[in-house]
């Protein structure tokens, strides 16, 4: 089971993980839902594209264009590892300290005291996104630091058997919980999953139970930031925890004045709204977990194409829609992933914090047309070739969370506000010497 497990997570599988979701998730999902549950066109147009990213895709990670750059001798910057995650960990403390410190108040805090969904959105969007003058910096510290640099890290301390690893695991597993953030979790669990299955953390009968750990606090996460009713206060909430009927929401009699956004439409009920569907309205936290997982990723993936014809006639926005290309080239910035999430939750308007999930295709398209899915693709499965061939187990870790960050975001966001190109700067320029 061991051997099997180490070869599953293995990254020279790394390109045929991604296209088999791909597949599942861009292609067989879009073409049954448009066949038994309705037909929309844009998740057609969404397959089509996507079978055309899996084909460049497998061209990208078989194309040896980078492969001296991981021979023995190639020339790279040395550094040590005890400086290396010393600056890491050190500034993501920093970050969390001034965050909590000219923070409003604390998303989990406020859950626990019995605030409604309404007022935990609000929270967690001013916790980060919300950040005006110097504290907008903090938001884009944060996912610099905590997408793909931190589980990195993460990785090479656990590997180096630091004995500051253990309070490294709960440093960030709290941080997870403290902001009522699920994605956070992901970047936790999957280098974790790595590193037992590799045999470098615990043992391979402890992935069950780190598995199962991980889901649980997700399910209290995702409970918890379903808010609660006006008037209860701290004990109800925990004990309500327990009582799976007790946070269903209101049946369908109840009345609902024009829900907008998302938390606003947990108070409403589904009613006969698809599964597949942005007015579908979870009544339970496991459905919400679900749905979120496996359908929301289709419908805004098609969503994006949608708006993309109604709003702009299938302009291509030349990489418009990141700050950092439309400053560079003098751009006006579109700031897509609002518009998308207001159309699908605000009542058409530009959302002034919320984001829809974005799938790297429908970016690429929306910015350059087919020609960006076809050479999107390409470099994505270049990246993939260079997962497989570094010789560095801390770059190769994260493989998963890469294929993860493609699945439910853009390349280019994760490249310039994710860190991505540090990591990929790393892995062909940078020889980490030693461990702790």
């Amino acid at each position: 089971m061991g051997r099997t497990l180490k070869e599953l997570v293995d990254p020279c599988w790394s390109a045929a993980w991604l296209i088999g979701a791909i597949v599942f998730l861009y292609v067989v999902l879009p073409i049954g839902v448009y066949r038994f549950s309705h037909e929309d066109p844009y998740l057609l147009t969404l397959a089509a594209h996507s079978l055309v990213a899996c084909v460049a895709i497998a061209v990208g990670f078989m194309t040896p264009i980078c492969d001296s750059r991981f021979r023995p001798g190639a020339w790279r910057v040395n550094v040590d590892a005890r400086t290396l995650h010393f600056l890491v960990w050190g500034s993501f403390v920093l970050l969390l300290a001034t965050t909590l410190v000219t923070a409003e108040s604390v998303p989990l805090i406020s859950a626990l005291k019995g605030a409604t969904a309404q007022e935990l959105s609000d929270q967690r969007a001013a916790f980060f996104k919300m950040r005006a003058g110097w504290q907008q910096a903090l938001n884009y510290l944060n996912a610099f630091l905590t997408s793909y640099i931190m589980p990195m890290s993460f990785i090479g301390v656990m590997m180096g058997k630091s004995r500051y690893r253990v309070f490294v695991f709960f440093l960030f597993m709290a941080y997870c919980e403290l902001i009522i953030e699920k994605i956070l979790y992901l970047r936790v669990l999957i280098p974790t999953i790595y590193l037992i299955a590799k045999g470098w953390f615990l043992n391979i009968y402890m992935i069950p139970v780190v598995v199962f750990g991980c889901f649980v606090m997700l399910y209290l996460n995702t409970y918890l930031a379903r808010g609660s009713e006006p008037g209860q206060g701290p004990l109800v909430v925990v004990l309500n925890i327990f009582d799976s009927q007790s946070r269903d929401l209101p049946p369908a009699s109840d009345p609902v004045q024009s829900p907008k956004g998302y938390e606003a439409q947990l108070e409403a009920p589904s009613g006969g709204a698809s599964f597949f569907a942005a007015d579908y309205a979870p009544r339970t936290a496991f459905k919400q977990v679900l749905w979120r997982a496996f359908a929301i990723p289709v419908v805004t993936a098609a969503d994006w194409y949608r708006v993309f014809e109604n709003k702009y006639g299938s302009r291509p926005f030349w990489g418009a829609t990141s700050s950092m290309v439309s400053a560079l080239f003098g751009l006006e910035r579109i700031n897509f992933e609002a518009l998308v999430h207001g159309t699908q939750w605000g009542g058409g308007e530009e959302s002034p914090s919320g984001r829809s999930n974005s799938f790297y295709v429908s970016e690429a398209y929306v910015n350059f047309g087919l020609p960006g899915v076809v050479v999107f693709s390409l470099f994505i499965g270049q990246a993939l070739r260079w997962f497989y061939k570094s010789r560095d187990e801390a770059f190769r870790g994260i493989w998963l969370l890469f294929v993860f960050g493609m699945l439910t975001g853009g390349l280019i966001g994760n490249m310039f506000s994710n860190g991505l190109f540090i990591v990929f700067f790393y892995c062909l320029f940078v020889r980490v010497r030693k461990f702790f």
